[in-house]
Formats: C-alpha cells, structure tokens, sequence
C-alpha cells in the first residue's frame, strides 16, 4: 500500500521509500498510532517530486537495517521519538522541532571546532547498482580543491540511477568538508 494526501491507497508495485518504511515497520509489529505520518508524509512528497527510490533486492540483514537503509536513499535517518517511527531528515526547516530555552539547559552550552587533519578524506568514490546496464559502477564525488588522494568508499547497492548516487556521494562529501562544529548541554531529561 502506498500513502497520498495522509490516506491509504490500494496495494500497488511501487519504489517509493516511504512506502516501503511504513510495510516494514507493519511487518515488525510497528502498528500505524507508531508512525509519524505528518513526517512520513512531508518526505515522501519531497521524494516523490526529486525521483528518489528505494531500489534494493533484501536478501539478508535486520528490519533497522533496511529501514535504515531505504532512509539513506532520501537523505534521512531512522529515529525513535517517545516509541513512534519517526524519520528525520537534514533540510530546511521554518520551524524549529525542539528549541530550548534558558530555563531548559542545566549545564553550560558547549562549542566545539574540528579543524581539517591532513588524514581526512578528500573524496568519496560511490558505488551504485546501474539499473540501465545491471552492474556496479563507480562515480567519483569531489568537492572543490579535492585532489582525490584519501578516498571513502561508500556502497550503495539500493540505488540504481546515477544521479541519485552522485547526490547522496557528495551530501557525504559535503559534510565531511563543511560541518565542523559542534554544541553540547544538559538539559532536565
């Protein structure tokens, strides 16, 4: 079954990763009241509208593996917020999830900067299963000054177009280059 406008639809052959998030959630017992639709629904319009799809043949692993697994093909993470499914994923929000406020931190906020080390990595190589010519390929994810020396081999064998590949490749990239700090407090739970 697939989801449209937060409503059920029929069963249908689909690619589309929230739709196989919510059969394998089903399928471990995880019952609807479990999942956060609203979330649910929010990325799956935005996966839908970019073209990108869980495409794997599961041969082995754990439900949170290929749950996790069919996230990473949107950009999202598998989280558990007070018992329900709730996928987060790293984009542009209006509105803040969780904000805190003075009387909420109990421990001082703390910043932290990791400047570059010569060893870390100045490329990432992705490898993608073509659905075009049914083999894996590589695509080459550089960012700019990259000399491609110290390289990440990332896997991606639930991804079969290249465009796709490339954009997960270089949002991994992206991080390792670019996000450098890091904040850290206590809060009453």
């Amino acid at each position: 079954p697939v989801r449209r406008d937060g409503e059920w639809q029929p069963e249908q052959p689909t690619r589309e990763i929230d739709a196989w998030l919510c059969y394998a959630a089903n399928k471990s017992g995880y019952t609807d009241g479990q999942l956060v639709f609203s979330e649910i629904d929010r990325l799956g319009d935005i996966w839908r509208a970019r073209g990108d799809y869980y495409d794997a043949i599961i041969d082995s692993g754990t439900t949170k593996e290929t749950m996790r697994d069919c996230l990473a093909a949107g950009f999202a993470e598998l989280t558990l917020d007070n018992g329900m499914i709730k996928p987060m994923r790293d984009d542009r929000r209006e509105v803040p999830g969780y904000s805190f406020a003075a009387d909420d931190i109990t421990e001082d906020l703390e910043m932290s900067f990791q400047a570059q080390r010569p060893d870390d990595y100045d490329g990432i190589d992705v490898e993608y299963h073509d659905g075009t010519v049914w083999k894996n390929l590589p695509i080459e994810c550089r960012a700019p000054g990259d000399l491609g020396q110290r390289i990440q081999k990332l896997k991606l064998p639930y991804i079969t177009n290249a465009t796709q590949a490339y954009r997960i490749g270089m949002r991994r990239r992206m991080e390792q280059k670019y996000r450098r700090w890091g904040y850290a407090w206590g809060a009453h739970m």
